[in-house]
């Protein structure tokens, strides 16, 4: 977690699936003729879902931060790939661990 992040700003979370965001993804390219990447797609995903938790919002935005251009070879266009991840930890350092924990218990989380 970057140091430059304000976690006193943050009023929740909202979580997505790799699933959902490729989904999303797809459908903006498909639905709307936007062809983006899989982290537009989460994004537009997660709006999608603080806005049917929050109906009373009257505007929510988001960022569309890249193109699909770099994904023509991924599930994103159709591409099933078979590759072997390892197992790894993926554990907080000291410094994320305590500045989550020290905010957590206020913010809401949509999943």
């Amino acid at each position: 977690m970057p140091r430059t992040l304000d976690l006193a700003l943050l009023d929740g979370v909202v979580t997505t699936t790799t699933a959902e965001a490729v989904a999303m993804a797809q459908r903006l390219a498909r639905e709307e003729g936007l062809f983006c990447g899989i982290s537009s797609g989460c994004n537009v995903a997660a709006a999608l879902k603080l806005a049917k938790a929050h109906p009373e919002l009257a505007r929510i935005v988001t960022v569309l931060s890249d193109t699909g251009q770099r994904y023509f070879t991924t599930a994103l266009c159709g591409e099933a790939k078979e590759i072997e991840v390892p197992a790894r930890d993926h554990s907080l350092d000291a410094y994320s661990a305590a500045a989550l924990a020290a905010h957590a218990g206020r913010w809401e989380v949509i999943e």
